[in-house]
Protein backbone atom coordinates (compact mmCIF):
# COMPACT_ATOMS: atom_id res chain seq x y z
CA UNK A 1 0.00 0.00 0.00
CA UNK A 2 1.18 3.31 -0.60
CA UNK A 3 0.21 7.07 0.06
CA UNK A 4 0.77 9.95 -1.68
CA UNK A 5 1.53 12.92 1.02
CA UNK A 6 1.55 16.64 0.16
CA UNK A 7 5.39 16.27 -1.17
CA UNK A 8 4.16 14.48 -4.13
CA UNK A 9 6.84 10.91 -2.54
CA UNK A 10 5.54 7.72 -1.33
CA UNK A 11 4.77 6.94 2.08
CA UNK A 12 5.09 3.03 3.04
CA UNK A 13 2.30 1.97 5.68
CA UNK A 14 2.54 -1.14 7.62
CA UNK A 15 -0.44 -2.94 8.87
CA UNK A 16 -0.81 -6.08 10.73
CA UNK A 17 -3.56 -7.89 12.08
CA UNK A 18 -4.03 -10.21 14.64
CA UNK A 19 -6.51 -11.06 17.68
CA UNK A 20 -6.61 -9.51 20.77
CA UNK A 21 -7.55 -11.46 24.11
CA UNK A 22 -9.36 -10.32 26.97
CA UNK A 23 -6.01 -10.73 28.71
CA UNK A 24 -4.14 -8.34 26.87
CA UNK A 25 -7.08 -5.77 27.10
CA UNK A 26 -7.21 -6.28 30.83
CA UNK A 27 -4.69 -3.92 32.53
CA UNK A 28 -5.99 -1.21 29.64
CA UNK A 29 -9.53 -1.54 30.82
CA UNK A 30 -8.24 -1.41 35.25
CA UNK A 31 -6.07 1.53 34.35
CA UNK A 32 -8.71 3.49 32.23
CA UNK A 33 -11.38 2.76 35.26
CA UNK A 34 -8.94 4.16 37.71
CA UNK A 35 -8.20 7.02 35.90
CA UNK A 36 -11.52 8.40 35.82
CA UNK A 37 -12.53 7.73 38.89
CA UNK A 38 -9.14 9.94 39.88
CA UNK A 39 -10.63 12.71 36.89
CA UNK A 40 -14.35 12.46 39.35
CA UNK A 41 -12.17 12.90 42.11
CA UNK A 42 -10.36 15.87 41.18
CA UNK A 43 -13.36 17.65 39.80
CA UNK A 44 -15.08 16.91 43.29
CA UNK A 45 -12.52 18.50 44.77
CA UNK A 46 -11.99 21.24 42.62
CA UNK A 47 -15.76 22.61 42.93
CA UNK A 48 -15.30 21.67 46.79
CA UNK A 49 -12.53 24.03 46.85
CA UNK A 50 -14.14 26.43 44.88
CA UNK A 51 -16.94 26.84 47.01
CA UNK A 52 -15.79 26.61 50.08
CA UNK A 53 -13.29 29.26 49.50
CA UNK A 54 -15.94 31.68 48.82
CA UNK A 55 -16.93 31.47 52.33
Amino acid sequence: MSIVNNYSENVMVYYTYGTISVNTLMPFVLSSIVSMGLVIAGVVLLILGAVLRGK
